[in-house]
C-alpha cells in the first residue's frame, strides 16, 4: 500500500491501524516504530492543511505535500511516514529547512521550509511573480533534502550527529538518489580525502542543479556563495583541530604539566594557547 493511500484511508477512518502501522518499515533496533496513534494524527494534519490552511500557505502546502508523496514512493520505496510540513523559520538561521526529530508540541518529525524561499525576500532567490515557480522547486530540491534527514531519523536511525547530519551515510543516499536525478556526486560536510574538491551534501541538491533548473529565481551568486561559506567553515574547523593536536604534542614533547589549577581555569588557558 501507498503512503498516499494510507494517508487517505488514516484521515477518513483513524480506526484502521493496520493501514498506518503498515507505513513504517522497522530498519534499525535504534529507531521505535511510530506509533499508529502519531501517524493518524499526521495524516490528520495534512488533511487540515490542505483543506483549512489560509489560502496562499494552502497552495504551497499543496505542493510541497504532492511533492513529498512522490518523493517518498520514487526515492523511498514509500517506507516514510508523512511528516507534518510546516512554513515556518528553521532553528538555525542560516538553514533553509530543517527536519525536527521532534515538534514544538512533542511529536516527532516536523519538516520546515523557510517561507522567504517560496514567497521571495530571501538573499538566495529573486522575488516576484515571474520567479514563483522557480522559487517552487527551489522549496522542492529542500523538501527532498529534509525527507533524507526523515529518513535516517525514523527508518534507518542513522542520524550522524558528529557531521551535523551530514555524514557517510547521508552522502551515499544523497549520491544514490543523485544517480536517479541524473545529479553528479556529493562528498561529506568535512571536506577531507579524495572526495575533498566535490560539492557539499550539506546544499544538496540544489548546490549541484544546473544554473538553469531553477529558471532564474535563484541567485547563483549568492548560490556559491553559501557553498563556499560552508567551506570556508569546515576549513576553519580542520585548522582548529591541527592547532589544537599541535599544541598538544609539543606539550607532551616538553612535558609540561598543566598546573594544578580549577577545571575553569584550565579552560581559559586552553582558549589562551590555542587563539
Amino acid at each position: 500500500m501507498t503512503a498516499r493511500r494510507a494517508a487517505v484511508g488514516g484521515v477518513h477512518g483513524a480506526g484502521r491501524v493496520t493501514e498506518t502501522r503498515s507505513q513504517h518499515v522497522r530498519a534499525s533496533a535504534d529507531t521505535p516504530a511510530i506509533p499508529p496513534e502519531h501517524v493518524a494524527h499526521r495524516q490528520a494534519f495534512e488533511a487540515f492543511v490542505l483543506e483549512h490552511a489560509e489560502p496562499r500557505h494552502r497552495d504551497v502546502l499543496r505542493f510541497l505535500y504532492e511533492r513529498w508523496h512522490e518523493y517518498n514512493e520514487r526515492f523511498f520505496t514509500g517506507q516514510l511516514v508523512v511528516p507534518y510540513i510546516l512554513l515556518a523559520e528553521p532553528k538555525m538561521p542560516s538553514a533553509l529547512g530543517d527536519c525536527a526529530p521532534v515538534s514544538g508540541f512533542g511529536a516527532r518529525s516536523q519538516i520546515r521550509i523557510r517561507p522567504s524561499i517560496v514567497f521571495g525576500g530571501h538573499p538566495l532567490v529573486r522575488s516576484g511573480a515571474a520567479f514563483a515557480e522557480g522559487r517552487l522547486r527551489f522549496a522542492a530540491d529542500v523538501l527532498l533534502h529534509e525527507m533524507v534527514h526523515q529518513y535516517h531519523q525514523e527508518v534507518t536511525g542513522v542520524t550522524e550527529d558528529s557531521y551535523s547530519g551530514h555524514g557517510p551515510v547521508f552522502r551515499d543516499e544523497c549520491n544514490r538518489i543523485g544517480a536517479l536525478l541524473g545529479l553528479p556526486p556529493v562528498r561529506t560536510c568535512k571536506a577531507r580525502g579524495r572526495d575533498r574538491d566535490l560539492p557539499s551534501c550539506s546544499h544538496w541538491p540544489h548546490n549541484v542543479r544546473p544554473p538553469d533548473y531553477y529558471l532564474g529565481a535563484v541567485v547563483e551568486r549568492s548560490r556559491r556563495r553559501l557553498e563556499l561559506s560552508a567551506a570556508t567553515i569546515a576549513a576553519a574547523l580542520a585548522a582548529d583541530a591541527e592547532l589544537r593536536l599541535a599544541v598538544a604534542r609539543k606539550r607532551a614533547e616538553r612535558g609540561i604539566a598543566w598546573p594544578d589549577v580549577s577545571e575553569l581555569a584550565r579552560t581559559h588557558i586552553e582558549r589562551g594557547v590555542e587563539s
